[in-house]
């Protein structure tokens, strides 16, 4: 990482198709947090109870990670369904699996789906962009 460059992001059209809802993880409902972050998406509610019976710690990094739902299942898949890898590469903030989840949405074709981030995406008033080489 080379550099690293803090801007704000505000609520505007352009950027709500981004933008997905924060988790106040000490307020909400477990079940709750269970279906925002499954997103109803059946891989990656499989994917949430496998890292739960690790740690509730893994939700919130990809919450922080804006991972949510087949983004899930499609990095689960990324560290060929081990959930060991995939741990390590949540904890780790693995820049390819990041990389590979978006590259795979971008082939949907459909914009509104949010990317996957290397970090900052549960704070929605500053986010930050790393520049890795």
């Amino acid at each position: 990482m080379s550099k690293a460059e803090l801007y704000k992001v505000t609520d505007t059209e352009e950027n709500k198709p981004y933008i997905r809802k924060n988790i106040d993880f000490e307020k909400t409902p477990f079940q709750k947090i269970f279906l925002i972050m499954s997103e109803a998406d059946a891989g990656g509610g499989d994917v949430i109870s496998k890292l739960l019976e690790k740690s509730f710690q893994y939700l919130i990094d990809l919450d922080d990670m804006n991972i949510r739902g087949g983004q899930i299942w499609l990095a689960y898949e990324y560290c060929n369904k081990n959930i060991e890898t995939l741990m390590d590469y949540i904890t780790n903030r693995d820049v390819k699996m990041v990389n590979s989840i978006n590259e795979q949405l971008s082939k949907l074709n459909q914009p509104n789906i949010p990317k996957a981030e290397i970090y900052g995406a549960s704070d929605r008033s500053v986010r930050l962009v790393l520049d890795v080489k």
